[in-house]
């Protein structure tokens, strides 16, 4: 009787112990859920500012296919070729940009009107404010941790990760683009085609995690911490 009253006592803080580490999951969850949000509407913020919501809305599409593939029964190669389809597109569009002189001219223009109107002092400041940022969200004062991705699921940790380091590498492309502008007398976008659709492409694969991760943490946001923590346990 007495082996059998230990057993079940064993038994019984054991399962305490598990209880109580995923309560405090579900609570971590729950704050880093709106600390993520509040990153992500602040990035979104930022789209709508700068007159990007095409692109942006271009990365939404593209999750919503991914959605149709995987509803339908699709396989992981057609998640793979649809990710193709959408490179060959942006080729497409570097190739246009190279053989349009027209709209060459118009975004070479552009460009210089832009750089025009900054003082030459100024631009320095420009890119020394893309590196504190990029440098701001590597230490996770402008988002999350890694060590707070970790406490979400493994495929949210995963994309929380992949959405800063997108981030990261799309502002790089950023001050690339600058500097050789600001270098550049006589600025032609034709000789930068290949870095401008490296700035497309993880303007496309941020928005697409912003998306993503935007309806992750609305579903953690909406959820009681006893359903966290009851999912936290596998029940």
């Amino acid at each position: 009787m007495e082996t059998y009253e230990i057993i079940i006592g064993i038994v019984t803080a054991a399962f305490l112990i598990f209880l109580r580490n995923a309560n405090q999951m579900a609570h971590r969850q729950k704050v880093v859920a709106v600390r993520l949000n509040s990153y992500l509407a602040y990035w979104k913020s930022l789209i709508l500012e700068r007159d990007l919501f095409k692109l942006f809305y271009v990365g939404v599409s593209w999750n919503e296919e991914i959605r149709e593939i995987l509803s339908t029964g699709g396989k992981a190669t057609d998640i793979v070729k649809l990710e193709e389809e959408k490179k060959k597109l942006l080729e497409k569009i570097k190739e246009s940009l190279e053989s349009d002189q027209e709209r060459r001219e118009s975004l070479n223009t552009a460009a210089s009107e832009a750089l025009s109107k900054i003082p030459a002092e100024y631009r320095n400041e420009i890119l020394n404010y893309l590196k504190a940022t990029e440098q701001n969200l590597i230490d996770g004062k402008t988002y999350i941790s890694d060590e707070d991705a970790s406490y979400f699921d493994q495929y949210t940790a995963h994309e929380c990760i992949a959405l800063k380091m997108r981030l990261i590498s799309l502002m790089s492309g950023v001050v690339i683009l600058l500097l050789h502008a600001a270098q550049d007398e006589e600025f032609d976008m034709n000789n930068y085609s290949s870095e401008f659709k490296n700035i497309l492409w993880q303007g496309l694969l941020v928005s697409k995690g912003i998306d993503i991760l935007s309806t992750s943490m609305d579903q953690y946001s909406s959820k009681s911490v006893l359903l966290l923590t009851l999912d936290n346990m596998g029940l």
